[in-house]
């Protein structure tokens, strides 16, 4: 998907070197004029499309529902597309702008045409593509429908999806696990430790081994997890927050003392981990066969467990997600924003309430022979040092450049170039704090902005499809500054996006523009300040500020995404079906970032 230079709107390209295809496809689906008027018409001719191996394929006429169907049999004749549908397109893709750009696209599946494996290709690529051939258009529809069905289930983990029991059935299945002998106790044991802790079996082995190459550490009773560093943009600037490439959090001290237990077994001369992990599978799997009720367990998906736990009880979800250094690749955009304290506090409460939730204590006291005692108590340890992503603005340099701008600006009134340069400067980057914006140009248009109600609707990176619109509550400080600059706008002839003055003609802001300007213009106090923060802050820093300022303040991270705009299929919050309450979203979005323009020292000019 890319935009279209002619008319400024999102369209499909296609390339297909073999059949010497290469154009571009202007879908019908939520385009902003006449979308469903040519809708039959567009139909068929995005069949023609797609079907061009079908000899005598069907077509069918869209509306009204008769009685008898309107389907008809055509001969095998492709008619030529519209050039308003389709036209040659020759530019290529641009390239990923930033790093978090480049983790979003990663996490998307990719999809090939039935007739896209060539003869020529390398042994690699047909192997790649054969896993994704689906044989006709029926098993596709089929497939389809499946792929979304399980998509829903598993994001959202649902209570339908039966692959995760719910706690009460499975603490009900876990006091019928066998700890009358030596081989039931191991067992019982590590399934114990892998629901707790919500892990990968490998990094519960790793973590019982004393590995010094897996995410998981224990000491005195804190468990400390190597954050994976691809997750996250490197730190190039004294400007952007420090952070740690760890995370702690506590653990209940009878959860610990079991994992010492099993540490002692691992460490035996005679154990082996292949023949450890057929005999665990067995024993699952003949427990659960023994259990009265049906319930499913697949050991490779026990991590799954406390996912779900935390989807209902946990404040703290994306930490939760690198605490257990377990998550799917759709996850790896989000958290490529995350950071929160390096002592996980509410991921030690939320461990603690879920071994408790199951009733832990009592079975592990049974593998254990001592005598039933409490979970014990987690210690709430403060920590000024974050993990997670380094990409935040530092407060001290962020205050100072906010500063240092509005005493220029207040200086030039009398300069109107001078000036709206100045505004516009202030004015954007206090929006990339304050709205979350990405740094593309586009980014900051604000068309769909309803100032009464300090609402921003936005699609930066698709503006025509609903999945890529994300809503902005704004806080009164931003919606302040916006409404007074869109009337410097109104004085220049301009609209609804950021600007720059250069040479007497405006220009799109962007921050290499800015930088431009700024170095230029060597009547202004303190330049260096403003150079060295528009050099060294990405216009997204603000995105991975927000994160880790809603982490702080226990925001729930389905509001989180909504502000960021990243969500999947299946939990877009927009729609008859959405379950977002868009009051209490808009006002917890506005509390929080009036917070951060306080904090950060971004005021109205």
């Amino acid at each position: 998907v890319k935009t279209d230079s002619k008319t400024g709107k999102n369209v499909i390209q296609y390339k297909h070197e073999n059949e010497n295809l290469n154009f571009i496809i202007r879908p019908s689906r939520m385009t902003k004029d006449g979308a469903f008027q040519d809708l039959d018409k567009t139909y068929n001719q995005l069949m023609q499309l797609f079907n061009l191996d079908s000899a005598n394929r069907s077509t069918y006429t869209l509306g009204i529902k008769r009685k008898k169907s309107s389907k008809k049999k055509i001969s095998y004749f492709i008619e030529p597309l519209d050039e308003e549908l389709i036209y040659e397109m020759n530019s290529n893709l641009p390239d990923t702008s930033t790093s978090e750009d480049y983790i979003e696209n990663l996490a998307k599946r990719k999809i090939y045409r039935r007739d896209m494996k060539r003869p020529d290709q390398d042994e690699k690529f047909e192997e790649e593509a054969q896993e994704y051939v689906i044989p006709n258009a029926f098993q596709q529809h089929k497939r389809n429908i499946a792929f979304s069905s399980a998509l829903s289930r598993q994001k959202l983990l649902l209570a339908s999806d039966y692959n995760i029991p719910t706690t009460q059935h499975l603490k009900a299945f876990i006091t019928t696990l066998n700890t009358n002998d030596v081989k039931g106790k191991i067992y019982t044991g590590f399934f114990i430790l892998n629901v707790a802790l919500g892990c990968k079996m490998q990094n519960l082995l790793s973590l019982l081994q004393e590995s010094k190459n897996g995410p998981f550490q224990l000491q005195n009773g804190v468990i400390s997890v190597g954050l994976d560093s691809s997750l996250f943009a490197g730190n190039y600037s004294s400007l952007l927050s420090k952070s740690v490439d760890s995370l702690k959090f506590s653990l209940p001290s009878i959860m610990e003392a079991l994992i010492v237990m099993m540490k002692k077994t691992i460490f035996s001369k005679n154990f082996d981990i292949d023949t450890f992990l057929d005999a665990y599978k067995e024993y699952i799997k003949k427990s659960v066969e023994a259990f009265p009720k049906r319930i499913i367990i697949k050991t490779k998906q026990v991590n799954r467990y406390l996912a779900q736990y935390m989807q209902e009880n946990g404040d703290d979800i994306l930490t939760g997600k690198l605490a257990t250094a377990s998550y799917t690749q759709n996850d790896t955009a989000k958290l490529a924003y995350t950071s929160s304290r390096s002592y996980a506090s509410e991921h030690s409460k939320l461990i603690k309430n879920w071994w408790d939730a199951l009733g832990l204590s009592e079975v592990t006291c049974s593998i254990l022979d001592i005598t039933p005692i409490s979970s014990g108590y987690i210690s709430n340890i403060s920590s000024e040092e974050v993990s997670g992503t380094s990409q935040a603005v530092d407060i001290d340099k962020a205050n100072a450049f906010f500063e240092v701008l509005r005493k220029n600006i207040y200086n030039y009134k009398g300069d109107k170039d001078l000036y709206f340069n100045l505004v516009s400067t202030y004015t954007r980057y206090a929006m990339s704090i304050l709205a979350s914006t990405r740094p593309f140009i586009d980014s900051a248009n604000f068309t769909s902005y309803n100032e009464e109600i300090g609402i921003w609707m936005i699609s930066e990176k698709s503006q025509d499809i609903a999945s890529g619109t994300r809503l902005t509550p704004l806080c009164d400080t931003i919606n302040v500054l916006i409404k007074e600059y869109k009337k410097l706008l109104e004085e220049k002839g301009l609209k609804n996006n950021f600007y720059l003055i250069s040479k007497h003609k405006p220009i799109l802001f962007s921050s290499y523009e800015a930088h431009k300007f700024l170095h230029d213009t060597q009547s202004l106090e303190d330049t260096e300040v403003l150079e060295e923060y528009i050099k060294n802050v990405p216009l997204n820093s603000g995105r991975h500020l927000f994160v880790r300022k809603a982490i702080d303040n226990l925001v729930n991270v389905h509001h989180i995404s909504t502000c960021l705009g990243h969500y999947a299929a299946g939990e877009e919050q927009f729609g008859i079906y959405s379950t977002l309450n868009v009051e209490y979203y808009n006002n917890t979005i506005k509390t929080l970032t009036a917070k951060i323009a306080q904090e950060y020292g971004i005021k109205e000019l």
